[in-house]
């Protein structure tokens, strides 16, 4: 119900009461939301549950928003079992059939100053790096890609 209007107050007060522009489809998107989190409740911790949000919902698909780069790629991964919960305990949303994570990270209003280091940085070698270095970037190329190819292309950038 639409609350009556103060002809006697401010401009500003008066579309204090008026409704935002799709204020059904953000409500829907929030009890989606908060639907999504009971559901997921017994996978994820609650602080990546509170960093969750849905913000498209098209029908079979549901894109969903997170602030955090690496919660967003944790829940990419196991996109399919968060699928399978929630098609368990919603049955009514079997209609969705794809999960996409998003990182959307909002800026703040206020002015934030500019942060600058005092200190200089003395112990960077601009030369090669140490043997230490190309041995753990070899072991990190080794556990993270499966090409050979690729392997062989980083260790000649280190022996270069």
């Amino acid at each position: 119900m639409k609350k009556p209007v103060n002809h006697l107050a401010s401009s500003t007060e008066q579309y204090a009461h008026y409704r935002l522009p799709y204020h059904a489809e953000l409500l829907a998107l929030d009890n989606l939301t908060n639907q999504l989190r009971a559901a997921w409740q017994t996978l994820l911790p609650s602080e990546a549950l509170d960093g969750v949000r849905v913000y498209i919902d098209d029908g079979e698909r549901l894109v969903i928003s997170t602030a955090n780069h690496t919660l967003c790629n944790h829940l990419t991964y196991h996109r399919q079992i968060l699928l399978a919960e929630l098609h368990q305990h919603l049955p009514e949303l079997i209609r969705i059939t794809t999960l996409q994570f998003r990182v959307i990270t909002l800026k703040s209003l206020t002015a934030q100053p500019n942060l600058q280091c005092n200190q200089s940085v003395s112990n960077v070698n601009l030369g090669k790096p140490s043997a230490t270095t190309r041995q753990n970037i070899t072991q990190l190329a080794a556990l993270v890609t499966s090409s050979e190819r690729l392997q062989r292309s980083l260790q000649k950038l280190l022996d270069d």
